[in-house]
């Protein structure tokens, strides 16, 4: 029997002499059966399009669905289409989407290829030669055969099941580390994901850090993240709004940007930044405007905000700060009781540019008499707060007692500054 290691070896050689070209490279990996007619052939070729536009290369297997749509998008686009194709018996075709192809007999060359060239690997709906692609690349990150590169699964109605039996057979009987699992984490916890930030940051290999996060409190885990942040690399959140068994899911797209804008080096020191179909926003200032719609957030800050001196992470846990809405008529009784509960600062959401009724007016100036900090934002999507009206509930009159104005921020981020002011012993002042 002939040994097919020349030929392997001549496969390498012929891959070394041309991928290089096409470098930077991202891998799509997916099903050769889905038809044309599936969300994921759709996605892929969306999603293979804006990458190469970016100025990415996509691989892919060269061959028909979930290939072809790979191909076809980055065909489309400003970077090369490349297929690794594969003699197969049955189902491999080369796509004529491919600006460059590259013929392989044997997978063990095939997959070489893939790992060695490409940046990050995007991994859709596909049977056991989808599989096999992924967990190759796995493994050879696992045993440190090669760097550590971002992998994303895309569609977790296909891909939790197998994770969650990977964590509960292989972790759970020690037969993989669960670190090796963490290829992409969510977390919604404040702290945590600071922590998570500057400990990615500690390695100087790594261009910027994405924050995949629910859509809910991203605005107020962004501003924390952004004043404790004194790197120059870029911290960049996104999530969905719609579920990744939609349709038209936009989870992977706004990851795929994000991924794009954290790597960019127009993105270094300007803080952190919200990534929401296709818009770029300054995490300072950022606001949910809508409960639907793909764009999500908005900002009601400047263009390019200004940043205070980062400061030194500190935990929030434990800082208690009250969100008290005002309306015409209300009594002081909220502010009262987030007083007598152990309220450490409160933040009024005003009326108009920053005016609450008498009695309520009374409410903040007792605290503020106990010492207990209070900033005043409004309820009014847009604009800043500024204390214009006298009487005992406008916004002089409460300036004038010690309440500080929000500028541009909005309750929710008010909120989370006023709480890092505490934490850390700096005056409220100096943060917005």
């Amino acid at each position: 029997m002939t040994s097919p290691l020349p030929q392997i070896a001549q496969e390498w050689q012929i891959a070394d002499a041309r991928l290089p070209d096409v470098s930077p490279a991202v891998s799509i990996f997916g099903s050769a059966r889905l038809p044309v007619t599936a969300p994921e052939y759709a996605l892929a070729e969306r999603v293979a399009r804006r990458l190469s536009d970016a100025g990415f290369a996509v691989l892919s297997g060269g061959g028909p669905s979930i290939m072809e749509a790979a191909n076809k998008g980055a065909h489309a686009g400003k970077s090369a289409a490349v297929g690794l194709n594969i003699a197969l018996p049955h189902e491999q075709h080369p796509n004529p989407y491919q600006d460059l192809s590259l013929q392989f007999q044997y997978f063990a060359s095939r997959k070489s290829a893939f790992v060695r060239y490409s940046q990050a690997f995007v991994v859709f709906a596909g049977g056991l030669g989808t599989l096999d692609e992924l967990f190759d690349t796995l493994a050879q990150m696992q045993t440190r055969k090669v760097p550590a590169k971002p992998i994303i699964l895309v569609g977790s109605a296909f891909w939790q099941g197998l994770l969650d039996w990977l964590d509960m057979q292989l972790v759970a009987r020690g037969l993989i580390r669960a670190e090796d699992l963490d290829l992409l984490t969510l977390l919604d916890d404040e702290d945590e994901i600071v922590a998570a930030v500057q400990e990615a940051l500690d390695d100087p290999e790594i261009t910027g850090v994405v924050v995949t996060h629910g859509t809910d409190s991203m605005e107020e885990t962004a501003i924390a993240v952004d004043t404790f942040h004194s790197d120059s690399r870029p911290v960049v959140f996104t999530g969905a709004q719609k579920p990744s068994n939609h349709p038209e899911a936009d989870g992977p797209e706004n990851l795929f940007d994000a991924i794009v804008i954290a790597a960019d080096d127009s993105a270094r020191d300007i803080g952190c930044l919200i990534v929401f179909n296709h818009a770029v926003i300054p995490a300072r200032g950022a606001v949910k405007w809508h409960t639907s719609d793909n764009l999500a957030f908005a900002t009601n800050g400047p263009e390019e905000p200004t940043r205070p001196d980062p400061i030194l992470p500190h935990p929030l846990a434990g800082i208690q700060v009250d969100i008290i809405p005002a309306y015409a008529g209300a009594p002081r009784t909220l502010i009262d009781a987030a007083v007598a509960a152990g309220s450490q600062g409160l933040v009024i959401e005003a009326m108009g540019a920053g005016n609450v009724g008498r009695e309520m007016a009374l409410g903040v100036a007792d605290a503020l008499d106990q010492g207990i900090p209070v900033i005043i934002t409004t309820r009014v999507p847009r604009g800043e707060v500024h204390g214009s009206y006298g009487g005992a509930g406008g916004g002089a009159t409460l300036a004038a007692k010690g309440a500080l104005g929000s500028t541009y921020f909005r309750a929710a981020q008010a909120r989370v500054l006023l709480a890092i002011a505490l934490a850390t012993g700096h005056h409220p002042a100096t943060l917005f």
